[in-house]
């Protein structure tokens, strides 16, 4: 499984992009969006959002 995350630099700010690729069968749904939940919430608190 990978995360692929982009940034972009808008007029107003930075758009961030994130695509999930190759998730096993075996992960549930709901698992792999707290997956990512997590992921951006760790992005947000590194660049102190």
């Amino acid at each position: 499984m990978t995360a692929t995350i982009t940034f972009q630099m808008v007029a107003d700010g930075t758009e961030v992009t994130v695509h999930q690729a190759n998730i096993p069968d075996t992960i549930p749904d709901d698992d792999a969006e707290a997956s990512l939940t997590d992921l951006l919430g760790n992005l947000a608190d590194t660049v102190g959002a």
